[in-house]
């Protein structure tokens, strides 16, 4: 369902929004579709830091830019329509190496399937040997350290998880869990006949 969507006399359709959890207000994904030029309109605005009004449910919720680095795409399509979606850029100043903790955004569309992406990702973004093996114990671990915020679906289909991603500490707990003989780890060490 698409949802009206404004800022500064413009107007267009929301089809996506992805907000913070605490004051569902700042935008970490957004899709809006409509003419090309209130697409674009919207859009700019947004960057430029200006407010945007959304009607849900009868109700106006106002969101706004949380960073000043978002990605953007927009996709014209075969009628005089266009469909635009910005996302928030992760990662701009985490090439430190000194940096304690990394950040990146999980977007999923199944909430039932949501531990395998984050097990790539996660892959992906450590220098920490992982096992496919552990990907439950890790959803778990980050879980239970608060490494793992739940983003809220203001509209649209998609799930959204923002992982923090604490190098030492999670080789750390590796290593612990090793250590303990924790059978989720251990497990895939064994010898398979």
């Amino acid at each position: 369902m698409l949802h009206k969507i404004k800022t500064g006399g413009i107007e267009a359709y929301c089809s996506d929004l992805i907000v913070d959890n605490e004051t569902n207000q700042y935008v970490y994904l957004l899709g809006v579709a409509g003419y090309q030029t209130t697409v674009k309109g919207i859009l700019a605005n947004m960057l430029k830091g200006e407010s945007l009004s959304v009607e849900i449910k009868g109700e106006s919720c106002w969101v706004e830019r949380f960073s000043t680095n978002y990605l953007m795409q927009i996709k014209k399509m075969p009628s005089e329509y266009c469909h635009g979606i910005t996302l928030i850029k992760m990662g701009a100043n985490q090439s430190d190496e000194e940096s304690p903790s990394r950040e990146f955004l999980l977007i999923n569309e199944d909430p039932l399937k949501v531990k395998e992406p984050f097990y790539s990702h996660l892959d992906q973004k450590t220098e920490v040997p992982l096992h496919p093996d552990w990907t439950d114990w890790l959803w778990k671990l980050f879980g239970e350290k608060g490494w793992i915020t739940r983003l809220k679906t203001l509209v649209g289909k998609y799930d959204a998880y923002l992982i923090n991603l604490h190098q030492e500490e999670l080789s750390d707990e590796i290593t612990e869990a090793i250590r303990k003989k924790v059978p989720e780890v251990i497990n895939c060490m064994k010898r398979r006949e």
